[in-house]
């Protein structure tokens, strides 16, 4: 008999396989393979992939050891929301957990911009695989197959930000600030974690629907949002250990090592594939303002001064 956990599972891994290929096909389409920027892209894909699932396997294993059979885990194992459960064990491990979580806003609103004219299901596709894989999975392959429309990207400027796009940005936001704080409620936990990803997924539907928005001013809101976000946590964290002690939290527990090497992954690929597109002094403010305001908010630094 199929339980609930036994189906969770199931659907997981099919949803996941299921997105990368459409994704494969997609770049099947769409990639330049002659290009040796594409070439490096897949190799920063593969080598995060390969280093951020060894750790998400490594903690899987662990996690059925608990239990005496492959079944009983299955069945018992809370195996989604005890892994988010492990990034957030402290402020040290929220830290770099939460940095990630909110790169992922300006992501899925660049995923979004990019792919405004196409069937929705291609975005929907690139940002599941980024939350069911890894970021750093995704992030290089969407960026293979949009560099021509990187390279004449301009944003959206003027008119009215759409209120339900604007609502799922900030749901999200509050949801990364809430969620160490009910780490130890489970039912609050899980819920928050549900509208953290639902709310992002979302994104590319809401944008679908309702058009381009202001997007400039879109992003200087989650701008403002989100090194707001980073100095609180940033705050929480240093008040209480020591920067070697967040640097040792990263390998406390194999769950909070794959999600701050996707965060290195990611900010290394971001990184890379803007040095070619804007100019050096922006270049040089966005890696210099990467502690200041997260990774994320120094992307959206180079959002609104080069495109």
């Amino acid at each position: 008999m199929l339980t609930f956990g036994a189906v969770s599972v199931f659907a997981y891994f099919a949803s996941l396989g299921l997105a990368f290929l459409i994704v494969v096909k997609d770049l099947g389409r769409r990639a330049d393979w002659s290009s040796n920027h594409s070439k490096l892209l897949l190799g920063f894909s593969s080598a995060a992939f390969l280093v951020t699932w060894y750790h998400i396997i490594s903690w899987m294993q662990g996690d059925m050891a608990t239990f005496s059979t492959f079944e009983e885990w299955l069945d018992k194992s809370d195996l989604f929301v005890e892994a988010y459960k492990q990034v957030a064990l402290s402020s040290a491990h929220w830290f770099w957990s939460s940095q990630l979580l909110t790169f992922v806003v300006p992501w899925v609103l660049f995923v979004s911009l990019c792919t405004k004219k196409e069937k929705i299901w291609i975005p929907l596709s690139y940002i599941w695989l980024g939350f069911a894989g890894a970021i750093s999975l995704s992030l290089p392959l969407f960026l293979i197959r949009s560099q021509s429309v990187v390279r004449n990207l301009k944003l959206p400027r003027g008119g009215n930000t759409h209120i339900v796009v604007s609502v799922f940005v900030f749901i999200s936001l509050f949801c990364v600030i809430g969620m160490p704080l009910v780490k130890d409620e489970g039912m609050y936990f899980g819920v928050l974690l549900g509208f953290l990803h639902v709310a992002l997924f979302l994104l590319p539907v809401a944008f679908a629907k309702f058009g381009p928005p202001d997007f400039a001013l879109l992003l200087k809101l989650v701008f403002v949002a989100v090194v707001c976000t980073h100095a609180y946590n940033t705050y929480l964290a240093l008040g209480s250990y020591s920067v070697s002690e967040l640097w040792h939290a990263i390998w406390s527990n194999h769950c909070q090592s794959s999600i701050t090497i996707d965060l290195f992954f990611v900010t290394s690929i971001t990184l890379y594939s803007i040095c070619g597109i804007c100019s050096p002094a922006v270049f040089a403010a966005t890696v210099a303002g990467i502690p200041f305001f997260s990774p994320g908010g120094a992307y959206i630094y180079f959002m609104l001064s080069s495109l």
